[in-house]
């Protein structure tokens, strides 16, 4: 996905439901901006007023925020940081057993681009997510299910346009993945798993004419998971018939 490279406007603001209260704001300056959001949300409220079936002992509360940071030093560097993370959590009484739910969620990302001056454009960017669970009286009354997963995705480009009609783009990839069960009761079990993908990958694009592109790509992948590594090639044709585009597509994905 993709966010703005820069907010030229400083602005503030809130907001108030029936169920929670929110508020931000972006605060711009000559090289860039500072974004903060923040949100609470508690359905007490609502089923005060509209009650329904659940014997809720905690009814659904969530927090959230996030911030973002931009630095434009020039018009051919970008940097940005992203950071997010909310926490959820509720519990309700059912069958004689009190099921307690609580949940953190973390997103933090950043990106890095540059153009130098002979026109090669450089692409550097790492992700990490964090989920993790906490059950307790998942099944049973008095235990405790945890579920964690994470992820780190880091990715390095480079990419030119030699001349109108031919360009090249080389670049590694790692995603490194992991994931954690646990579930307690009289007894302990529990699954620990990490894995990653590792790749290298290069396309090159031609512009055959003003309406016919195709591009030519491959990747190299080594996935610890399996200690396998594959060749994926690719071949596209693109069409434009200027309201919409026909593509066709091979390759191994």
């Amino acid at each position: 996905l993709s966010t703005k490279d820069e907010s030229l406007i400083s602005k503030i603001g809130t907001s108030v439901t029936t169920v929670g209260v929110g508020g931000g704001g972006t605060q711009s300056f000559s090289e860039g901006s500072a974004s903060l959001n923040l949100d609470y949300q508690n359905l007490a409220p609502y089923y005060a007023l509209i009650p329904d079936r659940t014997d809720w002992k905690r009814p659904y509360q969530k927090f959230s925020g996030g911030t973002q940071l931009r630095y434009n030093p020039g018009p051919k560097t970008v940097a940005k940081i992203y950071a997010g993370y909310d926490y959820t959590s509720l519990a309700f009484l059912e069958d004689e057993r009190k099921t307690d739910l609580k949940e953190d969620n973390l997103y933090l990302n950043g990106t890095f681009r540059h153009t130098t001056t002979n026109g090669y454009k450089l692409f550097g960017g790492a992700a990490f997510s964090l989920l993790n669970k906490r059950t307790a009286s998942a099944l049973l009354s008095g235990d405790l299910y945890r579920n964690k997963e994470w992820e780190l995705h880091t990715k390095v480009k480079g990419e030119k346009r030699y001349s109108s009609f031919f360009k090249w783009q080389v670049g590694i990839e790692s995603m490194v993945r992991g994931l954690e069960d646990q579930y307690t009761f009289d007894f302990d079990h529990k699954n620990d798993i990490t894995h990653s993908i590792n790749s290298m990958f290069t396309t090159a694009s031609f512009t055959l004419s003003d309406r016919l592109t195709t591009s030519v790509s491959s990747r190299v992948e080594y996935t610890t998971a399996n200690k396998e590594w594959n060749f994926l090639p690719r071949l596209a044709l693109n069409y434009n018939l200027k309201d919409f585009y026909i593509s066709a597509i091979a390759g191994r994905y």
